[in-house]
């Protein structure tokens, strides 16, 4: 999918059972890059959070920290992460 401003989102972690679930972690999504909806079962506490992949290039952390950083190291052109938007 594609858009025309930048879209806020969440990185993922490692929680239980290595399910990958949204960090408090914010970061933005470029509007010229593609994401692809996953479909996972959110057991987010919100569930209005949805799973996407996503290319690290292009996503701009708004915090540095060990999340971000395992996220985002290194930011190859073409490995995917996933992040967690708004429906």
């Amino acid at each position: 999918m594609n858009r025309n401003e930048y879209m806020r989102c969440f990185l993922s972690e490692l929680g239980h059972n290595n399910f990958w679930y949204p960090s408090h972690t914010a970061a933005i999504i470029s509007p010229d890059c593609e994401y692809t909806v996953l479909a996972w079962i959110s057991g987010a506490p919100s569930r209005s959070l949805v799973p996407v992949k996503v290319l690290k290039s292009c996503i701009l952390p708004l915090d540095f920290n060990k999340d971000s950083a395992k996220n985002m190291a290194p930011p190859e052109k073409d490995t995917y992460t996933v992040v967690w938007i708004n429906k």
